[in-house]
C-alpha cells in the first residue's frame, strides 16, 4: 500500500513537473514570435526618412578662399531622393588686400541666405553612397573696404543675390544614422542686385549628415531587446550591436 502511495506521488510531480515545463517553454516561444513581431515592425523600411546636415564649406570668391558654414534639414524619400531647406552664412575677411586709389584696403564679406536643396542619389550601398545634388538660394550680402591701417569703413556693396550650387556628393556610412558627407561643385549666380558682385565660384564641402529614422529605429530596438532579454540583457554589447549592424 505505502509502495502505490509513493509511487503515485511520484507520477503527480512528474505530470506537475511537465506541466510546469511545458507552460514555461510555451511562455518562452510566445515571447520570442512576439519579439520577432516588435522588432520587423520596427526595421520596416520607411518610404520618408528625417534628415539633418551640418557642414563647412570652403569656397571661392575673387579668387580667394573663403569659409561658409551652415545646415539644412528634410527627409530623404525611398531613399532615393533627399529634399531640405537649409540656412547658411559667409562671414570672412578676403586673404588678399586690395590696392584703391594708393590705400591697401582689406575687404570683409557678409553673406545670409536660406536654401532649398535637392540630391539625386544613384548609388547606394550599406557603408557608402553617391549622388547629385542641386541647390538654390538667395539672400543678402555685404562687401565692405576698410584701410588696413583703420577700422573706419570707406566704401560697401551690399544687395540681394540668387544662386545655384549643383556637382558630386559622396557619403561615408560607417554608423547606419551618422555618414560624413563630401560635395565637389560649382556655384553659379542667378541674379544679382548689382552686377559688380560676382558670386560665382567653386565650392567643396565636409558635413556630418544624421539619419533621424535610424536614430529612433536604434533607441527603440534598444528598448525591445531590454523589455524581452531583461534577465539576460547587457546594456554594452546591445548598445555596440547596434552601433555596428
Amino acid at each position: 500500500m505505502k509502495m502505490k502511495f509513493l509511487t503515485t506521488l511520484n507520477v503527480s510531480f512528474l505530470i506537475l513537473f511537465l506541466n510546469i515545463l511545458t507552460n514555461s517553454y510555451s511562455q518562452t516561444e510566445q515571447e520570442h514570435e512576439k519579439f520577432v513581431t516588435d522588432s520587423t515592425r520596427i526595421s520596416r523600411p520607411k518610404t520618408i526618412r528625417p534628415q539633418f546636415k551640418f557642414d563647412t564649406r570652403t569656397t571661392v570668391f575673387d579668387g580667394q578662399k573663403l569659409n561658409m558654414f551652415g545646415y539644412d534639414a528634410g527627409v530623404l524619400v525611398k531613399e532615393k531622393l533627399r529634399l531640405t531647406l537649409g540656412y547658411y552664412r559667409i562671414d570672412d575677411q578676403l586673404p588678399k588686400h586690395k590696392e584703391i586709389n594708393a590705400i591697401e584696403i582689406k575687404q570683409t564679406l557678409q553673406v545670409r541666405c536660406g536654401t532649398i536643396n535637392t540630391e539625386l542619389v544613384y548609388l547606394k550601398k550599406r557603408f557608402f553612397s553617391l549622388g547629385f545634388p542641386l541647390e538654390v538660394g538667395i539672400g543678402n550680402y555685404r562687401l565692405t573696404n576698410t584701410p588696413a591701417s583703420s577700422e573706419n569703413e570707406t566704401s560697401r556693396l551690399q544687395g540681394i543675390v540668387a544662386f545655384s550650387n549643383f556637382g558630386l556628393t559622396g557619403t561615408f556610412t560607417p554608423i547606419r544614422w551618422f555618414g560624413l558627407k563630401l560635395i565637389a561643385g560649382y556655384r553659379k549666380a542667378v541674379l544679382s542686385s548689382d552686377k559688380q558682385f560676382d558670386f560665382n565660384g567653386i565650392f567643396s564641402s565636409i558635413g556630418l549628415n544624421l539619419d533621424m529614422q535610424e536614430i529612433i529605429k536604434d533607441i527603440k530596438m534598444y528598448r525591445l531587446k531590454k523589455k524581452y532579454y531583461k534577465p539576460n540583457f547587457k546594456r554594452l554589447e546591445s548598445f555596440t550591436d547596434l552601433m555596428i549592424d
